[in-house]
């Protein structure tokens, strides 16, 4: 191999995220908020961004698209291929952004595997998402997923009282 391709292999891994969180919900739960059109358009996207869900096949090989409706009348569109489905205990999608969405992403886009631990009553989700292009993307993805996140949780808190 010569090295400019092992360089050139190094650069394609790019930066990495992880963001872990512990939810008042059974594993089950926080598998269907993903999994579930009507579920995901309620809480996915930080404050200010409205989800609508264009397509959603949730099965290995199946594809969603998914519209982000900004605050300032703008949207952008995320597309993606599941991966790996394991009900209660992990999922995987590639996430990328169409044309006209941030420039800062890799061709092909990222791929993100979340993980469901059962602790007691809750449970620890944590998501990863591995080939983001710079630090800006790692950054602005981390505010994207800690909004959606905290969305997710005050969803998951009206349910249950």
């Amino acid at each position: 191999m010569a090295a400019n391709d092992q360089l050139a292999g190094a650069a394609d891994t790019g930066f990495t995220l992880t963001v872990t969180r512990v939810f008042d919900a059974p594993p089950a739960t926080l598998y269907r908020a993903w999994t579930d059109a009507k579920e995901l358009a309620r809480w996915v996207g930080p404050p200010g961004v409205q989800a609508e869900i264009l397509e959603m096949d949730a099965r290995v090989g199946g594809r969603y698209r998914i519209a982000m409706h900004r605050s300032d009348g703008s949207i952008v569109t995320v597309v993606g291929i599941y991966r790996e489905m394991k009900p209660g205990e992990r999922l995987s999608f590639t996430w990328e952004w169409e044309k006209g969405a941030p420039s800062y992403q890799p061709s092909g886009g990222t791929l993100i595997t979340i993980t469901f631990r059962a602790k007691g009553s809750q449970t620890e989700m944590s998501l990863h998402q591995e080939r983001l292009a710079t630090v800006e993307a790692r950054d602005g993805h981390a505010h994207g997923w800690n909004g959606s996140f905290e969305r997710l949780a005050a969803l998951l808190a009206e349910s249950s009282s």
